[in-house]
């Protein structure tokens, strides 16, 4: 357990006045305490207790203690007294901390890890997962002892994805960050102190402490790191065990084509009534705003909210498997689609599937429109929309030879130096199935005007217009080189 001087001044405080005298920034990387001796070189870790006369040559007679250039002076001379009480301390502080561990290591509930400081960090505490949702909270704070946004997360365990993605919006720059932060008053009605708990470099949550109407002196900074730690060591013994995290897990596996724990997904769907081959159809949803860091809410949202749908967080996307069996999918995007546009998401859907294996390239599928640069806040697009664009995409970007017909590039050229439009009027052409009445009306040109003008092109490419394959070839090319 590292100390922080201040720790030790203030448990000093309770038995002789006292007084700090600061040199520079204190440090939380205190592990011994010595007797001063002058052949002792200083490690930077230790607090070296002595009389002034002796420590600094200063003829005071009264008992300093001091970590590198920082010290405290204590109204007494007796150094033996003053250096067994902190000795004392120091085991008593050790001995509770390693009740805690025995405590974490024997299953103990989070809340009762947060109890054990209630006398040592005398605010609201809370712990909360990835998702901003609490997993636990200060008990000797209840209902009504602070406001009603406290009582909304001992009720719900949430203040709503509103104020998440505000507070989110507010604090991006803090919300990977491996020190401590301050949150002014907003949007909450109190400030607070937040620091990020990481497992393995993952970011599994936070532990946050309210400040009411007192200051949080550097005495309970250090006894808030201390907490972090113990909350931490829960987090870490724990996360094996914890059912929401193995889903997390095995749901990542089964997406990108690991099925070492397929039958273990498969259980976890079966526990929400879910059939082993039952229809199911995958969405994936992204945000306009990647600085929201709002998937993991919105997946745990909808997660309590409906059985037919198992939503997750996957490569800064939101994916949703879906059971369309248990409710067809127009239905289900129904049901989600106020909970998307309020949170900026937009996306798009798999075909049906049946086997959790196909899985994998079902949601390729689905993440289709994201290669694309539209966005439109509130729609998932089916894949169907995105396929042949994809496909013409991936040929344009890809190919090693041309694929364009050549009597567009004659066309191309004809247009260019006549002032013409023939390229426009065969495109249109085609798209209107070589129907001359209806390629007219889209052009707004006398059906006269159009045979001509389609004259014109026959003798400009010498292409048949009647052969299906050199149809296909010329709309392939306009959408290759044009229309993408």
């Amino acid at each position: 357990m590292d100390y922080h001087i201040w720790m030790l001044y203030e448990a000093l405080s309770n038995h002789y006045e006292c007084e700090m005298v600061l040199k520079e920034q204190a440090t939380q990387d205190l592990k011994n305490v010595r007797l001063y001796d002058q052949s002792f070189a200083d490690d930077g870790n230790t607090l070296y207790v002595e009389q002034g006369s002796v420590m600094l040559n200063n003829d005071d007679p009264r008992v300093y203690c001091k970590h590198k250039s920082n010290y405290f002076i204590i109204e007494s001379s007796n150094v033996n007294e003053v250096f067994n009480t902190i000795i004392c301390h120091i085991n008593e502080t050790q001995n509770w901390i390693n009740r805690i561990n025995i405590m974490i290591a024997n299953n103990c509930l989070l809340s009762d890890v947060l109890s054990e400081f209630k006398d040592k960090l005398p605010f609201p505490l809370m712990v909360l997962d990835v998702s901003q949702t609490a997993l636990a909270i200060s008990e000797n704070y209840g209902k009504g002892t602070i406001d009603q946004n406290w009582d909304q997360m001992i009720e719900t365990g949430s203040l709503g994805f509103e104020s998440i993605s505000l507070y989110n919006e507010l604090y991006k720059d803090s919300i990977y960050t491996k020190d401590f932060y301050y949150v002014p008053a907003n949007p909450f009605p109190y400030p607070s102190y937040n620091r990020n708990i990481y497992v393995n470099g993952d970011f599994m949550g936070f532990l946050s402490l309210i400040l009411l109407n007192d200051s949080l002196t550097e005495a309970h900074r250090g006894w808030y790191y201390i907490a972090w730690e113990c909350v931490s060591n829960w987090i870490q013994l724990h996360i094996g065990q914890n059912d929401l995290l193995m889903r997390s897990s095995v749901f990542e596996e089964v997406m990108s084509g690991n099925f070492d724990n397929l039958n273990y997904f498969k259980g976890i769907l079966s526990t929400f009534g879910w059939k082993e081959n039952c229809n199911k159809q995958i969405i994936v949803l992204g945000c306009v705003s990647n600085h929201l860091n709002m998937n993991a809410h919105i997946a745990k949202l909808l997660n309590n909210k409906w059985d037919y749908l198992y939503a997750n967080e996957y490569q800064d996307k939101l994916v949703l498997l879906c059971n369309i069996d248990r409710l067809p999918l127009e239905q289900q995007l129904q049901n989600i689609r106020p909970i998307i546009i309020n949170s900026g998401y937009y996306g798009g859907s798999s075909n049906i599937f049946t086997n959790l294996s196909e899985a994998p390239h079902f949601l390729l599928q689905a993440m289709l429109p994201f290669w694309s640069d539209s966005v439109n806040i509130g729609v998932v697009s089916p894949c169907q929309e995105h396929i042949l664009p994809y496909t013409f995409h991936l040929l344009k970007t890809h190919a090693r030879m041309s694929l364009t017909h050549p009597a567009l590039l004659k066309l191309q050229e004809y247009d260019e130096k006549h002032k013409t439009d023939h390229m426009h009027i065969l495109y249109v052409f085609l798209q209107n199935q070589c129907n001359q009445t209806e390629t007219a009306n889209s052009l707004h040109m006398h059906r006269s005007t159009l045979l001509r003008k389609l004259a014109q092109i026959q003798q400009l490419t010498n292409v048949d217009l009647s052969d299906y394959p050199t149809r296909l070839h010329l709309m392939i090319s306009y959408e290759l080189e044009y229309a993408f």
